[in-house]
């Protein structure tokens, strides 16, 4: 980083890159995150997703795998773990790997199932309702009726679970806006157009309604 930043020397951007590369070859993760980082946005070295998204596999497989293997987390170790692989499937929807990207998304919810019922861990709640609502649409946009409205259904049973102040956040109350859509668009295509209307105006009503639903 000295040699990329400048940091008591001369920027020197390809020797930067031969000692982060060597680093990640050997398993370093901060390594690995910087030159995905690196190949993502062009700083130091010529753009390339394909770099990008095979230092950024490895990142989360590395990862992943000490989470596997057992032992003590802190739950912002874990909530960093994971949201590598949320940038993976950022990365591969911005190639057009949309299966890909939900399959990440679907080891998010894997992941974090058994955790999201701590209730003094929110942060897993999060994760798991965005990953499920992404899920819920891929399998919309796929034509997959059945499944996306299961998923749907999942999302909003959990959203209404959660406690109210996480609910506030402008993500969550974004998810729960698109599944909202999502749904209705289901219904609509299976011929419910009454409820498909009901949850399109919840998706335009969110936050009136859930400042209701906690009266």
């Amino acid at each position: 980083l000295a040699y990329l930043n400048g940091i008591d020397m001369e920027i020197n951007q390809p020797r930067a890159k031969e000692l982060l590369t060597t680093a990640a070859e050997k398993g370093y993760e901060p390594a690995m995150k910087k030159l995905a980082d690196m190949y993502r946005y062009g700083d130091g070295v010529e753009r390339d997703y394909h770099q990008c998204l095979s230092w950024q596999e490895k990142l989360v497989e590395a990862g992943e795998k000490r989470l596997l293997a057992g032992g003590t987390f802190e739950a912002g170790e874990i909530s960093s773990i994971l949201n590598q692989r949320v940038k993976l499937a950022n990365d591969y929807a911005s190639v057009w790997q949309d299966e890909k990207s939900k399959e990440c998304y679907e080891k998010i919810m894997f992941y974090t199932r058994n955790l999201k019922e701590e209730g003094s861990i929110p942060i897993f709640g999060m994760m798991y309702l965005l990953s499920c609502q992404m899920v819920a649409t891929w399998h919309g946009d796929h034509g997959n009726l059945e499944e996306a409205k299961a998923y749907c259904e999942e999302t909003m049973e959990l959203a209404y679970k959660l406690p109210v102040n996480e609910l506030t956040e402008a993500n969550m109350m974004e998810a729960l806006k698109l599944v909202y859509t999502c749904y209705g668009q289901m219904l609509q295509k299976t011929g419910e157009k009454e409820q498909a209307e009901e949850y399109f105006r919840k998706s335009q009503n969110i936050l009136v309604e859930k400042a209701y639903a906690n009266e």
